[in-house]
């Protein structure tokens, strides 16, 4: 269980981050109005629908877990190296990123905890179920507050000149993030290892 708690404090985290600050750095760093930030901020809401209901389908008929979702994460940390200076560009990476850190968010939150909690060692606990899924959303929920401080915290944003314009200094918030997607892989490695090998022994 530590280890998916460990790793969905980070997912959750970086996930948190994006939702509540995607808004605010699309209207001051791309210059959109309001309306418009919300509707692109959308994108990432619809590709992390999409990435839900893929991902438990594709593991589903895989038969394993950890492994796409450790794949997922590692995909989403990539994107960074696309800069998305066209509006087009930025819808293709809101979509991208969504759905490549939905799948991961919904299955570690809903269907890995239910396989967790089923597990043949708690067989005979019929409250595994709701101890394993508070354990994994608590603990990621206090991994989301903590980076939604250090987001704020790293941004710095200040107004500057008569006109009172915002500037924030994103370059660390991004370090920040990567991070995140980083050690939520680290935390998956022994168990995509340990799945592997008995996907391996069938």
């Amino acid at each position: 269980v530590l280890p998916y708690a460990l790793a969905y404090a980070c997912l959750k985290s970086l996930n948190y981050a994006l939702f509540f600050w995607l808004p605010f750095y699309l209207t001051i760093s791309l210059g959109m109005d309001d309306a418009k930030a919300d509707m692109y901020s959308m994108l990432y809401d619809a590709g992390q629908i999409a990435g839900g209901f893929l991902g438990g389908y594709v593991t589903d008929k895989a038969g394993i877990r950890s492994p796409i979702v450790f794949a997922m994460i590692g995909a989403a940390t990539l994107l960074h190296l696309f800069d998305g200076a066209s509006h087009a560009q930025t819808t293709a990476l809101l979509l991208a990123t969504g759905f490549l850190l939905g799948g991961p968010a919904n299955l570690i939150s809903t269907a890995i905890s239910a396989d967790l909690g089923s597990h043949d060692s708690l067989r005979e606990d019929t409250a595994a179920l709701a101890t394993v899924t508070g354990i994994i959303d608590g603990t990621g929920s206090v991994g989301a507050a903590i980076v939604q401080f250090l987001v704020g915290y790293l941004a710095g944003c200040h107004p500057v000149g008569e006109g009172g314009t915002i500037v924030c200094t994103w370059g660390p918030v991004f370090v920040l993030l990567q991070v995140s997607g980083i050690l939520s892989c680290m935390c998956l490695v022994p168990l995509v290892a340990n799945e592997l090998k008995r996907t391996c022994r069938r």
